[in-house]
C-alpha cells in the first residue's frame, strides 16, 4: 500500500465567549419630603446578578481667605444584593441632617448608582436631582 495517507486530527481549545459588559440604568428617581421623613426612591434595572450600591452626594465651594476648596457631603447610601437580572427598587434615607438642610436651601444631590457583578468589573451611572426647599 504505497501512497497511503495518514489522517491527523488537530484539536484546538474552544474560544471562550466574552462576558457581556454589565449595564445599569436608573429610572423613576423621586424625592419624598415630609415633616418627619426625607428620602429618595428609584428603580434600578441591571443586566446581571451582583451588588447594587447607590449614594447621593452634594458639593459646595468653600472660600477661606485665599484658599478655595470643594466640600462634598454624602447625604445617603443604600446597598442591595441582586440575585438575577431585573429591576430593583431602592430607598435612600436622607435622615435628619438632610431634612435640616432642606429648611435652608434646596438640595441638588448627584445620585451615583453602581453595579458590581459577581466576578466582573463595576459599572455606574450618575444623575442629578433638585429637591425643593421645605420649611
Amino acid at each position: 500500500m504505497t501512497g497511503a495517507r495518514r489522517a491527523t486530527a488537530t484539536f484546538s481549545e474552544p474560544t471562550p465567549t466574552p462576558t457581556p459588559t454589565p449595564t445599569v440604568s436608573l429610572a423613576g428617581l423621586k424625592a419624598k419630603v415630609s415633616r418627619n421623613t426625607a428620602y429618595l426612591t428609584s428603580r434600578v434595572t441591571i443586566s446581571g446578578a451582583g451588588l447594587i450600591a447607590q449614594a447621593a452626594t452634594t458639593s459646595r465651594r468653600i472660600d477661606t481667605g485665599s484658599e478655595r476648596r470643594i466640600q462634598t457631603t454624602t447625604r445617603c447610601r443604600v446597598r442591595k444584593t441582586a440575585t438575577a437580572p431585573g429591576t430593583y427598587t431602592l430607598k435612600c434615607n436622607l435622615g435628619s441632617k438632610g431634612r435640616k438642610a432642606l429648611k435652608k436651601d434646596p438640595l441638588k444631590p448627584t445620585v451615583k448608582t453602581t453595579l458590581t457583578p459577581t466576578g466582573g468589573t463595576a459599572t455606574s451611572t450618575e444623575h442629578e436631582l433638585t429637591i425643593k426647599r421645605k420649611r
